[in-house]
């Protein structure tokens, strides 16, 4: 939301007030999600200057105002466009400048043409004035009416040093306020009118607000050099949030750090939704406050698969005291971010529930970590989704690694049969399709996949 107004409603019928207040939400909900277009509809007879060529700054002028009630700052400049409808013979006489809300300016128009006078052709249409336009405004006879189109700001040969950056500008601006446009004119004679103006913010204009940005919907990747607090998402459309990491701790993350988010189409022991955090220094003791995102459908689909269940709701207390990270603090040598592709063992965090919640059509789950690399969500502490059928006897230790089992004796596996190396003994057995283990047993596992069992 980019402004508030404030509103007191003294009627009696309830419905009605219900409705004023949804028009009033509606009024005031500006996601920057949207284009926003501000236009001044009233036209302006330009004062005609009573001097001939004046070659100074002291023109006669008209000013035109938009007020732009948005609580925001521009992030890019290059998707502001200001366009003016304008009629006026001799353009050369004109200069037309952009005045922000903190009184600063700039020079969309100086006396375009050749020489000190300015060029002779005429204002003619509508002029739509860009950061990444590169055209100037062209010049002709008396009869030349400048095309409407796309321009660049624009300066005769003689007022070079008035040319305006509209990017350097325009960006950083706090946006509130009044925005003027200031027209003068320096030759007598040539009359022209204001028609009117507009200025035009394309969606990703502003900072982005991460409450209102829909997480990312397919794999997407974000680099950024990491701050006091940052949201990870594509700045440039203001969607597809990735996560949140804050530095913390004893040696906050820092400098520049990869973050991408893997959305897998098979559901396997982990929630599809994964997510790999690469900082270029300090992978294994950096530390932070992650908070990664997640969908209920994501939550549901992860269910259809697992007996240990993920939170329904908010309320879900026993849903919620089921979640654990899987953290891999290494690189990942495939592109796909799986957990089978890190060289590192699987940690477990397990979050405190008042740190998982449901909000903005989200579920969020926040952590501390020391070491960064790839993040999963479960309810197991080991994923058991895949299971290799061994012969008796055999045995597979390469890249293998040893994870304590913590969870409750009766443990959930996706395959119809397992065969035991006979070290287990009857520590481990089948029952009612669940593989049961004492809870002093160790997992030979790798990633993910169970290879063989000890007592």
């Amino acid at each position: 939301m980019n402004y508030l107004s404030i509103f007191k409603l003294s009627l009696r019928s309830e419905n009605l007030k219900n409705i004023l207040l949804i028009l009033m939400l509606i009024f005031i909900y500006s996601d920057n999600n949207f284009a926003q277009t501000y236009t001044n509809t009233q036209g302006y007879n330009i004062p005609d200057s009573q001097s001939s060529c004046q070659q100074g700054i002291s023109g006669v002028e008209v000013n035109s105002f938009i007020y732009v009630p948005l609580i925001d700052t521009i992030i890019h400049p290059q998707k502001v466009t200001i366009s003016i409808d304008i009629f006026h013979t001799w353009l050369g006489d004109l200069s037309i400048e952009l005045v922000k809300p903190d009184g600063s300016s700039c020079h969309l128009v100086m006396r375009v043409g050749t020489t000190a006078c300015g060029s002779y052709s005429n204002f003619n249409g509508i002029y739509s004035f860009n950061s990444t336009n590169t055209t100037v405004i062209p010049t002709g006879t008396t009869d030349f009416n400048v095309p409407s189109g796309n321009y660049a700001p624009s300066t005769g040969s003689s007022y070079t040093s008035y040319l305006c950056d509209m990017e350097t500008f325009l960006n950083s601006t706090i946006v509130t306020g009044n925005w003027k446009l200031r027209i003068k004119d320096y030759g007598n004679f040539d009359l022209g009118t204001l028609r009117n103006w507009t200025i035009f913010f394309e969606p990703g204009t502003f900072s982005c607000q991460p409450q209102t940005i829909p997480i990312a919907t397919t794999d997407f990747t974000k680099v950024h050099n990491i701050s006091s607090n940052n949201y990870f998402f594509d700045s440039l459309n203001c969607n597809s949030l990735v996560c949140k990491v804050a530095p913390n701790g004893a040696l906050p993350i820092t400098g520049i750090v990869t973050f991408v988010v893997k959305i897998k189409s098979a559901q396997e022991s982990f929630v599809k939704r994964h997510y790999d955090i690469k900082p270029t220094s300090n992978i294994s003791n950096a530390t932070g406050r992650v908070t990664l995102y997640f969908t209920q459908a994501e939550f549901e689909d992860f269910d259809s698969l697992n007996i240990i269940k993920m939170p329904a709701n908010n309320g879900d207390i026993q849903g919620k005291s089921n979640i654990r990270i899987g953290r891999y603090v290494a690189e990942s040598y495939s592109g796909d971010k799986h957990p089978a592709t890190y060289s590192a063992p699987v940690e477990i965090i397990n979050p405190e529930d008042y740190d998982i919640y449901f909000s903005n059509n989200r579920w969020h789950v926040e952590f501390n970590t020391t070491g960064f690399g790839g993040f999963t969500l479960q309810t197991e502490i080991n994923p058991l989704s895949f299971i290799y059928t061994m012969n008796k006897g055999g045995t597979y230790t390469q890249n293998s690694r040893w994870i304590n089992s913590r969870h409750p004796p009766e443990i959930p596996v996706s395959g119809s049969e397992i065969y035991i190396n006979p070290s287990g003994g009857n520590n481990v057995c089948m029952h009612q399709g669940l593989l049961v283990i004492p809870l002093n047993v160790l997992f030979n596992v790798m990633a993910g996949k169970v290879l063989e069992i000890s007592p």
